[in-house]
């Protein structure tokens, strides 16, 4: 005998059956009680043998414990406590003249901020002040020459051609524009197609 659905109390048959709450539900009817969204085994919470979908599963409440006396009293006897330890450290170390500070993960991030505050408080300092109190070197030949040599070091690794291939290019390009008029005048002075003899 087939089973009813937990939902709408009709039979369900085996090929639309889901079995799930330890209740029989058709595909249709195994939805979450709130939305109705269709849900299946991998996307249904169960609270209280109904089904609801993750967004809509009822929160756990937790209760409020009252201040009973008994609560207040071992709230009140548990802050004693913690200010007598707190008071026996202090006397105990009072002599010594410094306490020691555990590197705790907090500690350690204020420290990591102070420094890198400090480093950008130093390089604005540094744009503020550069190019001031700073004495120019002259320019001698000397000087003139190693910086001439590391423009055109520079260049050339960064081109990857060095200049005096490419001024090589230039004057080269410009002699044969040069013969390029030169042929080209003495077509026009001789006609066109005629050969001139001499040359």
């Amino acid at each position: 005998m087939n089973p009813q659905c937990a939902r709408c109390g009709k039979i369900v048959y085996p090929t639309e059956k889901v079995n799930c709450l330890d209740k029989y539900w058709h595909k249709a009817c195994f939805h979450c009680e709130v939305c109705r969204m269709t849900l299946n085994m991998k996307t249904y919470k169960g609270y209280e043998k109904k089904p609801y979908c993750n967004a809509h599963y009822p929160k756990q409440q937790f209760t409020i414990v009252a201040d009973t006396p008994e609560n207040l009293r071992l709230k009140q006897q548990s802050e004693l406590q913690s200010q007598a330890k707190y008071k026996e450290d202090f006397e105990r170390n009072r002599g010594r003249g410094f306490s020691i500070v555990t590197d705790t993960p907090e500690l350690q991030r204020l420290k990591r901020t102070q420094e890198q505050i400090s480093n950008i408080k130093y390089h604005e300092d540094f744009e503020k002040t550069r190019g001031k109190g700073f004495t120019s070197v002259s320019d001698d030949l000397v000087t003139e020459r190693a910086r001439k040599n590391t423009q055109f070091v520079s260049d050339a690794m960064y081109k990857g051609v060095h200049p005096h291939v490419v001024e090589m290019e230039k004057s080269r390009s410009g002699i044969m524009g040069e013969k390029a008029k030169r042929c080209s005048k003495q077509s026009q002075s001789t006609g066109v197609g005629s050969i001139s003899v001499g040359e």
